[in-house]
């Protein structure tokens, strides 16, 4: 059986359940920003933030997924990104990529739950981890 895995921070779950709503009216006739869009990979579709960029990492192989930025990353990484030195922290931000059989998260996603009526897999350390890794089949 093949999965795929998304992982993002522990907080996206709250932030953007609060956030999703409806936009904001407009002052003076300009038109509404969306506040939220979706983003869909691989059969797999989340709402983010309309500000977050979203980098396809097949397109930027020497891209950097940085989780201490709000940002949506597509895929993995090249095999050399372009990290800056000294990142440190987290903040809010998704990457869904597929996961390859010795993939970690394979193996920390072990509690049994339903996504969007399917079947999956999530990892039971979210709260000490900050991370939250949910394997979709």
């Amino acid at each position: 059986m093949r999965f795929r895995s998304f992982s993002t921070t522990l907080t996206i779950t709250t932030t953007l359940l609060l956030t999703a709503g409806p936009a904001v009216a407009a002052v003076a006739g300009t038109p509404a920003q969306p506040r939220s869009r979706t983003v869909t990979y691989e059969g797999v579709s989340i709402r983010v933030p309309a500000s977050w960029p979203v980098l396809n990492l097949a397109r930027h192989p020497r891209a950097c997924p940085r989780l201490d930025v709000h940002a949506v990353y597509l895929g993995r990484p090249g095999p050399a990104p372009l990290c800056p030195a000294g990142l440190a922290g987290k903040t809010t931000a998704v990457q869904l990529q597929a996961a390859s059989p010795d993939s970690p998260d394979l193996r920390q996603a072990t509690r049994a739950t339903v996504i969007g009526g399917k079947p999956a897999r999530t990892n039971a350390d979210a709260a000490q981890t900050h991370t939250i890794i949910d394997v979709l089949p």
